[in-house]
């Protein structure tokens, strides 16, 4: 899934306030590819909600894949709890 794309349900999801259903839905998978994860730099909120759906997802030992076309050195907007992983 592109970052932008995940980022759009949630601003969608968070206006008409259902950002539990957005998290749930997240949360419920057997493994999340999110690509371009640069794309939410500086956007808090959003890194706040990944952040929270890929710990629900590792302590259940589902797979969360990332990707960027940056090293993670050059990410600096990205929450340092996201580049560390």
């Amino acid at each position: 899934m592109p970052t932008n794309s995940f980022y759009n349900e949630f601003i969608s999801d968070l206006k008409s306030r259902q950002a539990d259903k957005f998290t749930k839905k997240y949360q419920s998978v057997d493994a999340l590819i999110i690509d371009d994860i640069q794309m939410i730099m500086g956007k808090d909120a959003t890194q706040n909600a990944f952040f929270d759906i890929f710990n629900e997802l590792q302590q259940h030992g589902k797979q969360v894949i990332i990707t960027s076309d940056r090293l993670p050195d050059q990410l600096e907007q990205l929450d340092p709890r996201l580049t560390s992983r």
